[in-house]
This record gives C-alpha cells, structure tokens and sequence, in this order.
C-alpha cells in the first residue's frame, strides 16, 4: 500500500510532516532563506521597526483599558516574591542607578562646593563630600513628603529646568550655614 492512504481523511496531518521532515533535513538552507528574507524585508521598509513599536504600544495600551487592575494584581501576588528573592541584587541596583543620579545633579550644580569663601581648596574637594543644599532651607520638609528615590529624581528635573532653589556645598559650608541657622533662630 502507498505511503499517503495511511492518512486518509488526515491531510493536514501528512502535509505537516512533510515540512517538518523538509525543515529538518534541510535546515541551514532554510534558516538562510529566512535571514535574508528578513534583511530585505527591513532593507525594503526602513520603518518596519518603528510600525513594530507602534504596534505593541498600542496593543499594550488596549489591554490596559480592558484590564486596569492586572498589573497591580500580579505585582501584589509575584512582586513581593521576586523582591524577597533577589532582595541584595535589587538594593545594589537602587544604589547604583541613585549614585549616578546624583553625580548628575553634581554635574548641573558646577561640579565644586559654591560658597566663594569656602575654607577648602578647589583641588583638595573629593566629590563624596559635596552636598546638595536647599538655598532657601527646607529640604527636610520635602524629603518627608516622598520616598528617597523620587525626592532625588525631582530634585534632578527641577535643576534641569532650570531652578536656582539648589547649590553644592561641600559638608564644612554645609554644616556652617546650619549651625548659623540655628543660631539665629534662637
């Protein structure tokens, strides 16, 4: 008996194991065809990515809408797990990513302590020493109001805006204009 009646009434079936068997036997030329089917196809239409992005944007925005509460549901059930697990990896990044913020905002401030009359030498200041001082006082009230995280990025998009409300002083200057502070509210 031929080999096809054995799938009589299950075409389907014999036709998919027939590309598979061809897949398999012939892969390279096959992955090859594809790769360069895939460079054309991105050569022909440069904005193929960018459609892409839009593409899963809106698909993301859509299920959103149908769904508000899932992203606060699974990371209610999976977030405090996954934290749990990987509790160290995840303070050490939080200080990476917060330690170059703040040599950002160093950066925008000028890079040295801006006290004209400031005892210690340009050359000798060490950048751990630098602080970044609220000129109109303050600071406590606001890093009250939020977690330290975000206090830190807002800080970084008022300077960037363009706000004279901040300045660097190094620890010295800094602790000269609290104890003159205090000494005058008394």
């Amino acid at each position: 008996m031929p080999q096809k009646y054995k799938y009589k009434g299950r075409e389907k079936e014999y036709h998919r194991e027939r590309r598979k068997k061809y897949r398999i036997e012939h892969r390279e030329e096959y992955n090859a065809k594809s790769r360069e089917y895939r460079k054309r196809r991105i050569k022909k239409d440069l904005t193929f990515k960018e459609k892409l992005r839009e593409w899963n944007k809106k698909g993301r925005e859509n299920f959103r809408i149908k769904h508000p509460n899932y992203m606060k549901e699974y990371y209610e059930k999976h977030g405090k797990k996954y934290y749990e697990k990987n509790k160290t990896k995840k303070i050490e990044q939080r200080r990476k990513w917060r330690n170059a913020l703040r040599m950002q905002i160093i950066e925008l401030l000028g890079g040295k302590c801006s006290n004209p009359n400031c005892p210690v030498p340009p050359e000798k200041m060490d950048v751990r020493c630098l602080q970044i001082d609220h000129v109109y006082g303050g600071g406590t009230k606001e890093i009250k109001k939020m977690n330290r995280d975000n206090y830190m990025k807002m800080i970084f998009q008022k300077i960037k805006s363009g706000s004279k409300d901040y300045q660097l002083l190094c620890a010295y200057c800094n602790w000269l204009k609290e104890l003159d502070k205090r000494q005058n509210n008394r």
